[in-house]
């Protein structure tokens, strides 16, 4: 098997699972932000093996699908323009030497992303901000500090899942898909 074929039945397997992961938001439409979170962890393989262009391309193509047939549709936006984007980031951000300037970066990015997507969502497209009634005029910054906390768990599984993948994984993964290092 060539290079390319390798390439593209890895990213093609990946892409697939992603899409399967995002229609499970038919049948488990409580998981908005965490099947979004698991089909993006997917794209740490091709980034890893490939570099950013292939893993933007599957990015691409997984974001294309979701946006047509995922159940919840914002299920589907934040996989589009957070979590399935910031697998292939994280390692620009983490080229930042300076750890606590690195994670600034990181917050400015996830809190300018969800502020921009709540701002699009209540202002533009109209729709109802549904925790109001719950939490009351305090309800974004209450939803965007918890936002920021699992932020930070997800940025720690990203890092423990491409540890894992690179240890235990990878080995494997090389030898069906004919990866050459």
């Amino acid at each position: 098997m060539s290079r390319n074929v390798g390439r593209v039945a890895l990213c093609g397997v990946l892409a697939g699972f992603s899409v399967v992961i995002m229609l499970l938001t038919y049948i488990a439409p409580f998981m908005t932000y965490a099947l979004p979170m698991a089909a993006g962890a997917l794209l740490l393989v091709p980034s890893i093996e490939y570099g950013t262009p292939t893993a933007l391309t599957m990015y691409a193509s997984v974001s294309a699908l979701s946006a047509i047939i995922a159940g919840d549709k914002e299920a589907a936006a934040f996989y589009i323009i957070l979590f399935g984007i910031y697998p292939i980031l994280k390692k620009y951000f983490e080229r930042i030497k300076i750890t606590a300037l690195e994670y600034i970066t990181k917050f400015i990015y996830f809190n300018a992303v969800v502020i921009a997507f709540y701002y699009a969502a209540v202002y533009l497209l109209s729709m109802p901000f549904e925790d109001s009634d719950l939490l009351g005029k305090y309800a974004p910054l209450i939803v965007l500090a918890v936002g920021n906390f699992a932020f930070i768990i997800y940025d720690i599984c990203l890092t423990r899942c491409a540890t894992l993948y690179v240890m235990k994984i990878q080995p494997r993964i090389t030898k069906i898909f004919n990866i050459n290092k």
